[in-house]
């Protein structure tokens, strides 16, 4: 495999992951000094390893054809990105919508600018309990510190 992808001059280990698979690190500096250019060696290692497990009688792991077949087009991806960021666009224009009609709202005298403001909702159980167990944990340790220095005065 290594003079198949021409790290054959490269310090290199093989790692056996479990009985089914291997894995492989390159260094891409060689001794001399050179340096393995890896650049889309997908297909070479795809061969090398198909080459390996046939001669040496291994169980063949399946290979897809077109490696770009199995990833998410491009297109997909800034669609998704785009559609995310009108979404974040959409939430922010309403929140400063929101923040100029209780500023209206409160600059006009018709209602105190709390009651204009929508409230935040209560912090969330969990996040109390977290706050509770922490001061305990605090607690605790002011304790134990004040005994520990007892025992040691006596």
């Amino acid at each position: 495999m290594a003079e198949k992808l021409g790290y054959e001059n490269h310090p290199w280990v093989m790692v056996r992951h479990g009985d089914d698979h291997v894995h492989v690190v390159v260094s891409r500096v060689s001794e001399e000094g050179e340096v393995w250019h890896a650049r889309q060696d997908y297909r070479k290692a795809q061969t090398a390893a198909t080459e390996i497990e046939k001669q040496y009688g291994l169980q063949q792991a399946p290979r897809t054809r077109n490696v770009e077949q199995s990833r998410t087009p491009q297109s997909q991806v800034v669609e998704s990105q785009q559609k995310q960021a009108e979404q974040i666009q959409k939430e922010r224009t309403e929140t400063a919508e929101q923040a100029r009609e209780a500023y209206r709202i409160a600059s006009r005298g018709q209602a105190p600018a709390q009651d204009a403001v929508r409230t935040r909702p209560a912090p969330e159980p969990a996040a109390q309990e977290q706050s509770e167990v922490a001061e305990r944990i605090r607690r605790a340790r002011e304790q134990a510190s004040r005994d520990s220095d007892r025992d040691q005065s006596r």
